[in-house]
Formats: structure tokens, sequence, C-alpha cells
């Protein structure tokens, strides 16, 4: 397991003292008032993180598709074990600015080169090839009804 890596500890350190500030003022009624939900993290937890990691590792998956990239929480986890296994990350979501915030994140982590492609809703998908690519993989939705339709219908294909 490779999260012990002092870069991906900061990176996950920053993650969730974001998290700790925007719990607070979820909290807050009167604040809610005033913000927009989208711009929080809505992550999947360091423990369910973990264990998506531990997942991959232990399936051997070189193939890693994200729906659903939102601010890279998971992206983080799924990255750092596309390292441990030598595969990709796919990770699609509708909001560029999203993607954006989670790119320079993995920059940070030293993972952007896990992450194979970053995708926005209408985008044509990946038309790469995973040739040679063990064909095991691990798949996390974690977008909306409409974006998970969006992806499904047209945007994760083989050549």
């Amino acid at each position: 397991m490779t999260l012990c890596d002092p870069k991906f500890a900061a990176v996950l350190s920053d993650y969730n003292d974001r998290l700790a500030r925007e719990t607070k003022i979820v909290h807050d009624p009167e604040a809610l008032k005033t913000i927009d939900v989208n711009d929080f993290l809505i992550p999947v937890g360091e423990e369910v993180g973990r264990l998506m990691h531990s997942l991959v590792v232990g399936l051997n998956a070189r193939i890693i598709v994200e729906l659903g990239t939102s601010y890279g929480y998971s992206t983080l986890f799924l990255a750092d074990a596309a390292r441990a296994t030598g595969g990709k990350v796919y990770s699609y979501d509708v909001a560029a600015e999203k993607q954006g915030y989670a790119t320079e994140q993995l920059k940070r982590a030293d993972l952007a080169a896990t992450l194979e492609r970053i995708a926005r809703d209408g985008d044509p998908g990946y038309t790469g090839t995973t040739a040679g690519l063990n064909p095991s993989g691990f798949l996390l939705v974690a977008g909306d009804d409409g974006q998970v339709h969006t992806v499904l219908s047209g945007g994760i294909r083989e050549p």
C-alpha cells in the first residue's frame, strides 16, 4: 500500500482540513442560505477511500473509471492505487473548475501521471487504446443520474 507517501498525505490532509471547515458551514442554517453547495466537497470519506484503494490494488486493476470527479477526493485514492498497480484513472465530471482543482491536487501529490483523462460532459470520451492493460478494472459511480447516463451512453468506449 502506497498511502504513506508524504505528498499524498499532505494533499489528503488539505482535503480533510477543507472538509472540516465546510462541515461547520453545512450545519449552520443561516450560512447555507448564502452558499452554493456545489462549491463544497462531498467526499467518500477517508475510510471509504482507503477501502477503494485496497480493492483496486487487490484486484490489480489497471483500468480505473470514476464517474463524478468532483474536487478529486476519491480520485486521489484511485490515482495512488493506480500507481501501485501500474494502471490509469479515467475520470469524468461535468464541472471543468472542479476537474481543474482535482488535477492540481494530483500534481501536488505527484500522481498526475496516473491520470489518463478527465473529461467533461459532452466530450466525445476516451478514444485511445487500453491494449496491453490487464482487463480487470474498477468503476466508481459518484455522479448524478444525468451525468452517469451521459457518460455511459457514449462517453466510455473502446476504439
